[in-house]
């Protein structure tokens, strides 16, 4: 009897136990279950915050972006215009300086001209005198000649 009873505390002692054990796997599964539901949900709100960030980011970048071609597009017409500006000066200054050099140039051809010009019209009175008196020196000799 005495195995009897131990047996059927046993028996008794293992129905709990095994009830127990139901109750807490029950109990860890409905645990397990609302954590995995827990983390699903910040898991879930996490990549919300994180795809509005990165949009967010987006937004601003382009933003930068579109300003930063905006004002790299404006720097160089403002260089573009300057760099016009001095390259016409300069144009408008060699040009005056070359139009001076020709009118210095023209001027100095003129007085070379007018040099030349009085010379060979100084040499052609000479040549003409020189001839004037050759002819006058042989007049006479002609005329010594026919008598």
């Amino acid at each position: 009897m005495a195995a009897a009873a131990t047996v059927e505390a046993i028996d008794t002692r293992t129905e709990q136990l095994t009830s127990a054990i139901r109750a807490s796997t029950s109990e860890a599964e409905r645990s397990l279950g609302n954590l995995s539901t827990s983390a699903s949900d910040a898991v879930n709100a996490r990549i919300s915050e994180l795809a509005e960030a990165v949009k967010t980011n987006s937004a601003e970048a382009e933003r930068s972006l579109t300003q930063l071609a905006a004002d790299t597009t404006n720097a160089i017409r403002a260089s573009t215009h300057d760099a016009e500006r001095v390259i016409s000066g300069m144009s408008t200054g060699v040009s005056n300086v070359l139009k001076q050099n020709a009118g210095d140039v023209e001027r100095m051809l003129l007085s070379v001209s007018a040099e030349v010009a009085r010379n060979f019209v100084g040499k052609a009175e000479e040549i003409s005198s020189t001839v004037r008196q050759r002819a006058a020196e042989m007049t006479p000799v002609e005329s010594l000649r026919h008598e």
